[in-house]
């Protein structure tokens, strides 16, 4: 907070200007569309309700640790704040207000640790004029939910990389916890994230090499330790509601099974056949899918024990596809990197999202609106991947952060489930890689000529 108080007029002029764009296109956005939670979102929904009425954190007793605890949480305290009736507003300005603030925060670090002020503006525009962003801030989703946390979580991580200090450590492990309690795909890039501070507590900023990780100094075991605390405040509650549950380990909730078997339902992928499928129970499956296996296990009483049975199907399914599995894995991300989409969950327009206005004037404002958003590409996937080793190579323990967090919820989102809108929240930042791949090899490219030009001159 220090370094906003000194930043001068010019960019706290600069960085308003981009706070009102940010804010601007969102309310815009809010105000023209009218969409009713349903799937999913409806599901969140109905479970905030029991959290809010009588803290319960399940739709119903038969699916008391099914769902994800995060986006249901944010969605009761919105009912705490705005009631019945104004409950979805208060969520979006919540979560947006989380993210902004992340932005800020992330916006100082990547000024500081790149050196370079322009980096860290292009950072607030690509957010605030970010297709998908301004999209999901509508919805009442783990998409806006998700972004707005990782925001928060990659400004506290950096801020413990630049300042060594255990309050921004444990601000890093709670809000990545809660990050992965919301989507779980986030998990090992949070656990990574931790293993960065800790490895580049001893180096300035820099990473340490694996032989000195057995040398760790006071402050990267403080900063570990911090870190972790961080984790276990808001991880051990849900462990403890669980565990009184299920009488077992629960981390997150008993969905993702499903989602493992969403596409192949236990079937052959690839050049891989067999029709049938041994457990390791001594049991074998026939018939193939998702809804054919919900009604396989749909007279046990409670998704805890219908999850241990589908878990069973899942550890057989990879261990007759593991030599498929690496290419399903590659498809996935090939898939990832060249589409986008809410994958049905939306009634209205993921790419035009202003529509025309009563006035003329109004009309060519929304007009030039949707011309200027920014939204990926197979390009721009590619050129982020580029974004990020150069990142590592120039940022030292910030650029390992900020191309963990994202690259490696990429690649566990594609281990499970080839729905594009498992990604829609890391495009803003992959956006921003882009971007900074580009102004740095446009930077090197100018270096060079001007280098050149100043030799041809020394000669003559």
């Amino acid at each position: 907070m220090n370094t906003l108080k000194r930043l001068e007029k010019p960019e706290l002029l600069a960085i308003f200007a981009l706070a009102v764009v940010f804010w601007g296109t969102r309310i815009l956005y809010w105000l023209q569309i009218s969409e009713a939670p349903f799937s999913d979102l409806l599901d969140y929904v109905n479970v905030a309700r029991n959290v809010y009425t009588h803290f319960f954190w399940g739709k119903n007793p038969s699916l008391s640790t099914y769902f994800a605890p995060t986006t249901p949480a944010l969605i009761a305290l919105s009912l705490v704040i705005g009631g019945e009736t104004g409950f979805q507003w208060a969520f979006r300005f919540l979560l947006q207000g989380i993210a902004f603030a992340g932005i800020l925060l992330l916006y100082v670090e990547i000024s500081l640790f790149a050196r370079n002020r322009y980096h860290a503006y292009a950072l607030l525009i690509v957010v605030a004029l970010c297709r998908p962003s301004i999209f999901w801030s509508y919805k009442l989703g783990t998409e806006a939910v998700s972004e707005a946390l990782l925001w928060l979580t990659m400004a506290a991580g950096l801020r413990t990389l630049r300042t060594h200090g255990w309050g921004a450590a444990m601000l890093a492990g709670a809000a990545g916890l809660a990050l992965g309690l919301g989507r779980p795909q986030f998990f090992p890039a949070v656990l990574l994230m931790g293993l960065t501070i800790v490895l580049c507590a001893n180096s300035d900023g820099r990473m340490a090499s694996l032989r000195i990780a057995g040398l760790l100094s006071r402050t990267a075991l403080r900063q570990g330790f911090a870190f972790a605390i961080g984790i276990l405040i808001v991880w051990s509650p849900w462990l403890i509601r669980n565990y009184r549950i299920t009488h077992d380990f629960v981390a997150v909730g008993t969905s993702g099974t499903e989602s493992l078997l969403w596409e192949a339902g236990g079937g052959p992928i690839g050049r891989q056949t067999y029709t049938s499928l041994p457990l390791s129970d001594g049991t074998v499956i026939t018939e193939f899918g998702l809804p054919a296996l919900r009604r396989q296990v749909a007279h046990l009483p409670t998704d805890y024990e219908r999850n241990k049975r589908l878990q069973l199907v899942v550890d057989a399914w990879l261990r007759a596809n593991w030599q498929e599995f690496p290419a399903l894995v590659t498809k996935r991300l090939l898939y990832f990197a060249s589409t986008r989409g809410p994958s049905a969950l939306t009634t209205v327009s993921r790419e035009r999202l202003f529509g025309d206005a009563d006035r003329p004037g109004w009309t060519k404002m929304t007009r030039v609106l949707n011309a200027i958003l920014f939204d990926k590409s197979a390009a721009t996937s590619a050129i982020a991947v580029a974004g990020a080793v150069i990142a590592v190579l120039t940022l030292g323990g910030a650029g390992w952060v900020l191309a963990i967090m994202a690259i490696v919820p990429s690649i566990v989102a594609a281990c499970v489930i080839s729905v594009e809108r498992s990604v829609e929240p890391l495009i803003p930042l992959q956006l921003w890689l882009a971007f900074f791949a580009m102004a740095t090899a446009f930077a090197w490219l100018t270096q060079c000529v001007e280098t050149k030009r100043r030799h041809s001159a020394n000669l003559r």
